[in-house]
């Protein structure tokens, strides 16, 4: 035979093992990753994948695979540390079955105490952290004077001294516009004397305002119309105490022109003297009208003259003054600061509506958290304002000393934050609340909109779950 033909019958070399395709895998699946599941009463169940090596005989090797870990059950408060701020919380405030009223008023007042410090310590160079100051320190006006923020000079008087516990902004005052203004001579006067002596009260008016003389103008027109004096008022303040720098430019007047045009007997329109004129909403339209994607912010400036003109106001009641404080607060609340326009409204309550989101020309729900249901968190998320309500709750109850009380809109927020308890695992917690709702429902005879079917339920379903744990029996 051939050789070569021979040597072609060989056996060919085994061809090597094509290489195995790289597996598409990004996210190093292959590594395992951790499972955590969460159960009721803050359980939680881990499992971690383990490495283990093993010899390859194909390989002749030792080889790293990855395997599904033990399950673990524990306790989440074994792995985080429960909030600070729901540790020390001594809920439930009002109607709570395992400690007097007397006794929790000492605690709440200790807990407010100490988040005055607290703030006062961490205190920063910033609006809004005066602003959570404020709310606080008037938390403790509330328990001075037995649970109430408005009515009698004692209560303004302390009022006002927490809002000047904080230094006013000041701006250097801006010249005013020199006018120019013809002499005041007989000539101007026979003039006024002639119109008066023809009985024309009115054309006085408008001719001493178009001369300047507002002295004679004010007093005129005090004997014509409220209508008229309004217009004299007005005129008097842009003209005397307006800015020199623009009508952008805050000169620390806006105080004082909202006082004015309050003592014209201007309500809710005189808060538009805090607004640059430019900017200011026309007559007849009403500030939550306003339409913030489509109208310029109101200078930082301006707004910031917001406790001078509320102490402004307080120092010199007149006549419908709380719908001027209310309507300080809606144009806070316009433009972002959400605690400062809830201090205007706590100090208003005849004209804000306190209650919840779906009440009528409802100004606040949770005090110090903005209610826009199109806010990135959800304001009944917020365990800060949840709270802070809840003391201002228990501080309205003083007045009654306890017997009654209790806000209705507030009840449903509290199973919300009675399951927040549960996922910590705070069972004797959660049903002491539990007790305390049930009491301020029981409490209320004439029930209320908010005691409605889903509430009922969603009562009676936490309460049957918490008291099927074994960690918590449910007294009734």
């Amino acid at each position: 035979m051939d050789p070569s033909v021979q040597q072609g019958q060989v056996a060919p070399e085994p061809e090597p093992e094509p290489e195995e395709e790289g597996i598409d895998d990004p996210l190093n699946r292959i590594l395992g990753c951790p499972i955590i599941a969460f159960g009721f009463g803050g359980k939680i169940m881990t499992s971690f994948p383990r490495t283990v090596q093993r010899f390859d005989s194909a390989t002749n090797a030792m080889v790293t695979k990855k395997y599904p870990g033990d399950l673990q059950l524990e306790h989440i408060k074994d792995v985080l540390p429960v909030d600070k701020e729901i540790a020390t919380y001594p809920g439930p405030l009002l109607m709570d079955s395992a400690v007097q009223m007397k006794n929790k008023r000492k605690d709440v007042l200790q807990l407010i105490e100490g988040k005055i410090k607290e703030y006062e310590d961490d205190l920063q160079d910033s609006t809004f952290d005066a602003h959570r100051v404020l709310i606080w320190r008037l938390f403790k006006v509330m328990f001075e004077q037995e649970g109430t923020l408005v009515g009698g000079v004692k209560v303004d008087e302390a009022v006002r001294s927490v809002l000047l516990s904080i230094p006013l902004s000041v701006y250097p005052v801006q010249p005013a516009q020199e006018p120019v203004s013809p002499i005041r001579s007989s000539t101007s006067l026979d003039v006024l004397q002639d119109l008066l002596r023809n009985g024309d009260r009115s054309g006085a008016v408008r001719y001493a305002m178009s001369a300047n003389l507002w002295a004679h103008a004010l007093v005129i027109s005090s004997c014509v119309n409220k209508e008229l004096w309004k217009e004299a008022v007005n005129g008097f303040v842009s003209q005397e105490l307006t800015t020199g720098g623009g009508d952008l430019q805050a000169n620390g007047r806006e105080a004082l022109r909202v006082l004015y045009a309050l003592f014209s007997g201007q309500t809710q329109n005189a808060v538009n003297e805090l607004i640059p004129t430019n900017l200011r909403v026309p007559v007849g339209e009403s500030l939550s009208m306003m339409k913030p994607v489509e109208e310029p912010k109101v200078p930082w400036k301006s707004l910031g003259q917001w406790r001078d003109t509320l102490v402004m106001i307080l120092s010199n009641r007149t006549s419908g003054d709380h719908t001027a404080i209310s309507s300080l607060g809606d144009l806070l609340m316009k433009e972002g600061w959400v605690e400062a326009a809830h201090i205007c409204y706590l100090l208003s309550p005849q004209s804000s509506v306190h209650s919840g989101p779906d009440a009528q020309l409802n100004h606040l729900v949770l005090i110090g958290a903005d209610s826009n249901p199109h806010a990135v968190f959800p304001f009944y998320k917020n365990v800060a304002a949840f709270q802070k309500t809840e003391i201002y709750e228990f501080a309205g109850a003083l007045r009654s000393s306890g017997a009654t009380g209790g806000l209705p809109f507030l009840q449903a927020y509290k199973l919300t934050y009675i399951w927040t308890l549960v996922e910590w695992g705070m069972f004797s917690e959660a049903g002491r609340y539990l007790e305390s709702v049930e009491a301020i429902v029981k409490s209320q005879t004439k029930g209320s909109p908010y005691y409605n079917v889903v509430f009922l339920e969603r009562l009676k379903d936490i309460t049957e779950r918490l008291a099927g744990s074994s960690q918590l029996t449910i007294t009734r």
